[in-house]
């Protein structure tokens, strides 16, 4: 039996991995342990209880120079974990602080690394020079796009373990159900308007001089649009300036009846709620991989997410108060696009990835 490891670094990038847990816990031939830093909103369908191990930090403070801090406690806690389940693997998707920290002690641990989504580029954020160092560490590279693949292919010597079989994330987003107005807004206490937006809105990491003053710019467009307007807003990642994005933006709904916030929604809620909603606005991933496939409009603000392979089928502006209002406007009145079912596949990727993976470390 092979003891292989799956980690999740935040709430983002579970819907990644939930149906490879689900097909390595299927397989006799593996134990699965699944590490998870975000412990809330799990859908337990996919993972089972047992096999979760918890390995969140407790008050992080997101100041500039705190990350630092947090790294070098998560080195401790990643060690002391990885040390007591000893997996020969371990699955980890992207390019959060906390997958850089557990790829460092995995390769001295020697622990072989299999990564998802490698080989993008996001100039906005130092999740980019994180994202290489992962896919230069690992044993096995899944990217999600053809331009991904090409990256790589530039940074790594080996070309032989690089796959492009698209996002599994899609593979999750498709499998959760429709539901109406009325369910989610009984189920997450909101109500809907004529027009409605959700918003997720992380700093942008590579420009913390001029990311407060972008989201203040976001906020006042979304305030200036009046009462005929719904806006949803997710809670910012734990990135630099994080708590200070919430508390932002906590201030502004406290203000506004039709303003509210969540935390975390947890990925079926934040779909479901999606699915409801008139636009998608911000700068979360989530824009970029997801609402494409789910043919729902979408506006991607400022530079977070600058370089990042992407659909055509999403709008990209600059966090000003009169580009943002006036695009929202004009957005609004559209139909929604036919779905995208090419740039990051058609979600079905997991079921290729499980039997690469599988292959190739029973190969021997």
């Amino acid at each position: 039996m092979i003891n292989i490891a799956i980690f999740s670094s935040n709430r983002a990038d579970l819907s990644f991995l939930y149906n490879l847990c689900r097909l390595f816990e299927k397989n006799n031939k593996y134990k699965v342990k699944t590490i998870l830093s975000e412990t809330s909103k799990i859908d337990f369908r996919y993972i089972k209880r047992k096999n979760i191990i918890q390995a969140n930090l407790k008050n992080i403070n997101t100041g500039r120079y705190n990350l630092i801090k947090i790294l070098s406690k998560l080195l401790n806690k990643y060690t002391k974990l990885l040390a007591k389940i000893k997996p020969k693997y371990l699955i980890i998707v992207g390019d959060r602080y906390e997958s850089f920290a557990m790829t460092i002690v995995c390769n001295f641990l020697n622990i072989k690394i299999i990564h998802i989504a490698g080989g993008d580029i996001t100039k906005g954020a130092y999740d980019d020079e994180i994202r290489t160092y992962i896919s230069k560490s690992s044993y096995i590279n899944f990217v999600t796009n053809d331009e991904s693949k090409k990256n790589l292919k530039n940074l790594i010597k080996d070309n032989s373990k690089i796959f492009d079989y698209g996002s599994p994330s899609l593979d999750y987003i498709k499998e959760i159900r429709n539901v109406s107005k009325k369910e989610i807004s009984q189920r997450l206490n909101l109500s809907f308007n004529k027009n409605n937006i959700l918003v997720t809105f992380h700093p942008e990491t590579k420009y913390l001089n001029s990311t407060l003053r972008n989201l203040k710019n976001l906020l006042a467009s979304l305030i200036s649009l009046g009462n005929e307007y719904n806006i949803y807003f997710t809670g910012s990642n734990i990135d630099t300036f994080g708590k200070i994005f919430n508390k932002t933006i906590k201030d502004t709904v406290n203000r506004k009846n039709n303003f509210y916030f969540f935390s975390n929604l947890g990925s079926k809620n934040y779909i479901q709620l999606a699915k409801n909603c008139d636009i998608i606005i911000g700068n979360s991933s989530s824009i970029v991989y997801e609402m494409p496939f789910l043919g729902l409009k979408s506006i991607l603000v400022g530079r977070r997410q600058d370089g990042r392979f992407m659909s055509n089928k999403i709008t990209k502006i600059e966090a000003k108060k009169k580009t943002i209002i006036k695009t929202i406007k004009k957005i609004i009145r559209k139909k929604n696009p036919k779905k995208e079912l090419k740039t990051f596949g058609n979600g079905n990727s997991s079921k290729k990835i499980f039997k690469k993976i599988h292959s190739l470390i029973n190969d021997k």
